[in-house]
């Protein structure tokens, strides 16, 4: 009942309700570099304009600048997604990560339990998972026993959101600006993390 309660009330935010699509259109027709300044833009001027992401370069960005909004302004991230494939979650935000754990900040992340193999396979996972970082966790949860579904986003501090519409294709909305969102947001990582099991990565991941 609890998932459900929060999944209507996500649905029927401006930024996931199809009523609302028209404020996206002008983000469809951005080449790679307007949408980068776009998104660089709207971190450093704390903009409440909701963007909209269409591949995985561009969530590769939006991921990023969620991480340095962080380390400027001490906050802490959480992430939900399907097992933090390097393709997006590369050596740069593998980088920004670190950062943000040296400088005190923390990073808790859950993935979906379809990759058995995540620690050997994803270094961002690794990273998470590793024993000796005492400020990051990472768990998995079983997405077939999550009422509603499991969703997948990021989380900087208390405003600003990246929120995947679509996994496949990495499709997702994002602002830096917008607190309602988030605590919906934070609301559902804390039901998916009641839901999960701690990973630690205590011994090299085998294949089967």
């Amino acid at each position: 009942e609890l998932a459900m309660k929060i999944h209507f009330n996500i649905e029927s935010l401006p930024m996931i309700a199809k009523s609302n699509r028209s404020i996206l259109r002008n983000d469809i027709n951005m080449t790679d570099l307007t949408f980068e300044r776009a998104v660089t833009d709207a971190r450093e001027m704390s903009s409440d304009r909701i963007l909209s992401n269409r591949s995985i370069s561009h969530a590769r960005h939006v991921i990023l600048e969620l991480f340095h909004l962080a380390i400027q302004t001490e906050a802490d991230v959480l992430l939900c997604a399907g097992w933090f494939d390097p393709d997006c979650y590369d050596s740069s935000i593998v980088e920004k990560a670190k950062q943000l754990l040296d400088q005190g900040q923390s990073i808790h992340g859950i993935a979906e339990n379809t990759n058995p193999d995540i620690l050997a396979d994803s270094p961002f996972a690794k990273m998470l998972a590793d024993p000796k970082n005492t400020n990051s966790s990472l768990s998995v949860v079983d997405p077939k026993k999550i009422a509603g579904g499991f969703l997948h986003f990021t989380l900087a501090g208390d405003n600003a959101y990246r929120f995947e519409e679509d996994h496949k294709l990495a499709t997702a909305l994002l602002s830096f600006n917008r607190p309602t969102t988030v605590s919906i947001l934070k609301d559902e990582f804390d039901f998916f993390k009641s839901s999960s099991t701690q990973l630690s990565d205590v011994a090299p991941s085998k294949k089967s």
